[in-house]
């Protein structure tokens, strides 16, 4: 059964006691842990304040990566601060499996504006001089409408061998690309982003070897859970760590 936005709602207001909840941190990625199951995903989740990090790493072998080994990456970035908890709904997850938490985010104000810019900068600062950037007014106009949202992608190419089969191969923005995608893991804090990445060879990412990526601002926070149990106690744990620590006027 979907989550129900009345549960959600009792969920967030009866919040367990300090000495009986375990630290946020621990207990989202514990429920994440378990709904990988026996996913090769490592996966790691940091609270500061009002900043929820995500990260996701995952060995790879496939025809992304030319069948050679690599990594892929998921990064969740998100200010607590600009997003509405108690307005968080669930809905059957992809082919029914488990439950996506939909967390929406606040109407953009001053700090969101700011986060926005940051953003936006170090996204386009690895860009060809040639190449025409919009202004922070366009993307704040952008971001303002019903499910506004700023993309970058970059694209997974192919090219032919002499035997006449097709090849994955880096994109010739494959290095810009990542240094802009490198930026903005390395931000500090408040920061809100989706970031993907995969990347061909073992051992760290190199930046001549990003085969494909994205890096997004403006999402609706989504996370998937094994059950509708599992994502209310995530919520909880949200809750409660943001009243603490993040925004107490607003919880």
């Amino acid at each position: 059964m979907p989550l129900r936005r009345r549960a959600l709602a009792a969920a967030i207001a009866f919040l367990l006691p300090a000495a009986a909840m375990a630290d946020a941190a621990d207990r989202l990625e514990d429920l994440m842990r378990r709904n990988a199951g026996e996913s090769p995903a490592q996966i790691a989740v940091t609270l500061e304040k009002c900043q929820l990090d995500i990260r996701v790493d995952t060995p790879v072998t496939n025809a992304l990566t030319g069948d050679a080994p690599g990594r892929s990456l998921l990064l969740l970035r998100a200010d607590l601060a600009g997003l509405e908890l108690p307005k968080a709904k669930g809905r059957p997850g992809r082919g029914g499996k488990g439950i996506m938490l939909i967390v929406p985010r606040r109407p953009l104000d001053n700090r969101g504006r700011a986060i926005a810019a940051r953003f936006y900068e170090m996204v386009t600062a690895s860009m060809p001089a040639d190449k025409p950037k919009g202004t922070l007014e366009a993307l704040y106009e952008g971001l303002d409408k019903p499910g506004g949202r700023f993309v970058a992608n970059l694209p997974l190419v192919h090219r032919e061998t002499e035997d006449g089969s097709r090849r994955p191969e880096p994109h010739a923005d494959a290095p810009r690309f990542h240094d802009s995608l490198t930026r903005v893991v390395e931000a500090e804090a408040p920061m809100s982003a989706m970031l993907q990445g995969v990347w061909r060879g073992d051992g760290a990412p190199r930046r001549e070897n990003l085969m494909l990526g994205a890096m997004a601002h403006g999402d609706p926070l989504v996370l998937t859970f094994a059950s509708e149990k599992d994502a209310e106690a995530a919520v909880k744990a949200l809750a409660e760590h943001a009243r603490k620590n993040c925004i107490p006027a607003l919880y």
